[in-house]
């Protein structure tokens, strides 16, 4: 009896810190739209000009020089970094990785395809700033963090959520990963 009651409470305070999120991020919008800070260009990926190319030349520079020096392998990468903004994602998670986990294509792809749709850094920043670096060491948890920013244009959003929540309701990576998507619409 009493682990279902234990259960019970726990799914009751999960809904409410899902309600209480929603209603933060909510405010934040409101505040956002208030305070004209919706308009500025800056936030728009449609508005911003790619660097083309720039993804490119950051995953060849980070793989092993053998990797980029052909017609077939250049392709591959031309087409892996499609839908990339510029190479500051790559950039930021190579360089919380050891360089033996992304020295080839094969290892550098899955980095690449989570950076897809993610607008510069701001978001990655603020997350793996209320991280323990222990919860993003591993590749997969930090690609995890990179896939919850994407369509997050900045880190305005969960930065704001978590000055209200409070430090113990954002220093868990799934705690950040659900505000991440919840802040971008994807919850």
């Amino acid at each position: 009896m009493k682990k279902l009651i234990v259960l019970m409470l726990t799914l009751a305070s999960v809904n409410i810190l899902s309600s209480n999120v929603t209603n933060l991020i909510a405010d934040y919008e409101i505040n956002k739209m208030i305070t004209g800070q919706d308009n500025q260009k800056h936030q728009d990926p449609n508005c911003r000009d790619y660097e083309t190319g720039a993804c490119i030349k950051v995953a060849c520079s980070k793989m092993s020089s053998f990797e980029c020096d052909s017609r077939d392998e250049l392709r591959d990468v031309t087409l892996a970094c499609r839908g990339n903004y510029d190479g500051s994602c790559v950039q930021f998670v190579t360089s919380k990785l050891s360089s033996f986990e992304y020295d080839k294509f094969e290892e550098m792809q899955p980095i690449i395809n989570s950076c897809k749709n993610v607008w510069r850094t701001s978001c990655l920043q603020v997350s793996t700033s209320l991280l323990r670096t222990f919860e993003y060491r591993e590749k997969e948890d930090l690609l995890s963090i990179v896939n919850s920013c994407k369509n997050n244009y900045d880190g305005e959003c969960i930065r704001y959520v978590c000055s209200k929540l409070g430090r113990f309701e954002c220093d868990d990576k799934e705690e950040v990963i659900s505000i991440n998507r919840q802040c971008a619409g994807q919850d």
